[in-house]
């Protein structure tokens, strides 16, 4: 028995080297919340149901802004050699315009503004100064979008005039072009190739998780054909009724 005793205490003592001080938890606890807007833009950057490229450049400029006037009364030096760390990372990788995300960001109807980031290669914030709110992953500018039914003869120009719809998480930019394909018909075969392009590589390593688990040592069988169709229909089984009855 005291033999057994002594081994638990030499482990309790290991258990307590290795448990945090409240110095350490604080610590922590402010890393946490200083990570939790990536957390937020990652989820927002990694979907697969509405197009993501146009996020890119207003999710970064979100995350400079909140690094910026959020995090200013971290208590831990730790927490703020990260923050630091962390924003002077953000501003040298995006200190000069990243045209395929610009780009994505125009033909989204919510965040064209960021067009003008293209002649700005000191990658200042935006001025938003005309608004109460403050920005936030799902919610950027809400305004009305007025509906104009009339020909359009100057799609890009009349395309810069349309006020700017709201900044929604569920909103599909893709319903917005297809509604108005037939008054931007040249615009609107534009922004299908640049907003098919993904913010990530999440979708394609999601396939690459779906095969590993259709192609099992039991099912080696399988010819590529086959794999193609079984693929496509767990992606687009939200769209596809594989139970229906045979017309």
């Amino acid at each position: 028995m005291s033999n057994t005793n002594s081994i638990t205490c030499k482990e309790g003592e290991k258990l307590e080297v290795l448990c945090p001080t409240i110095y350490e938890w604080k610590v922590i606890r402010e890393i946490v919340e200083l990570l939790n807007p990536f957390e937020e833009a990652t989820r927002l950057l990694s979907g697969i149901n509405y197009p993501t490229i146009g996020f890119t450049y207003p999710i970064m400029y979100n995350l400079r802004e909140r690094l910026e006037t959020e995090f200013n009364l971290l208590e831990t030096s730790e927490a703020s050699e990260c923050q630091n760390a962390i924003l002077e990372d953000i501003i040298a990788r995006w200190d000069f315009p990243q045209i395929l995300c610009l780009k994505g960001s125009f033909f989204d109807l919510r965040f064209k503004k960021y067009e003008i980031l293209k002649q700005d290669n000191t990658a200042k914030l935006p001025d938003h100064n005309d608004t109460n709110e403050s920005i936030t992953m799902g919610n950027f500018w809400k305004k009305k979008n007025a509906k104009i039914t009339a020909p359009i003869k100057d799609e890009f120009q009349h395309y810069l005039n349309v006020t700017e719809l709201p900044a929604l998480e569920e909103y599909d930019s893709f319903s917005w072009w297809f509604t108005n394909k037939n008054q931007y018909p040249i615009l609107h075969q534009i922004a299908m190739k640049y907003l098919s392009i993904p913010a990530t590589s999440v979708p394609s390593e999601r396939l690459f998780s779906d095969a590993k688990n259709l192609i099992t040592p039991q099912r080696t069988r399988l010819n590529s054909f086959l794999i193609n169709q079984l693929m496509f229909l767990k992606r687009n089984r939200n769209y596809v009724d594989i139970f229906r009855e045979a017309e």
